[in-house]
């Protein structure tokens, strides 16, 4: 599997400015969906960037590609 095209947990919370167990809540409740790589949990770098979308205020679209 090629990584250069999913986001791990960690780079998705610093991109988004969220704790990375906020962004295990919003995996756990189905808001991001994950694509499991041995013990690690990738996003698809398109769901990251729908999630950090669907973010409101000042959060909103925060990935920079």
């Amino acid at each position: 599997m090629n990584e250069r095209f999913f986001y791990n947990v960690a780079e998705l919370a610093a991109m988004c400015g969220l704790s990375r167990q906020q962004i295990y809540n919003h995996i756990a409740i189905g808001d991001i969906s994950v694509v499991h790589s041995g013990r690690k949990k990738l996003i698809r770098v398109a769901e990251a960037e729908r999630f950090a979308d669907s973010l409101p205020g000042e959060d909103r679209g925060a990935l920079v590609s």
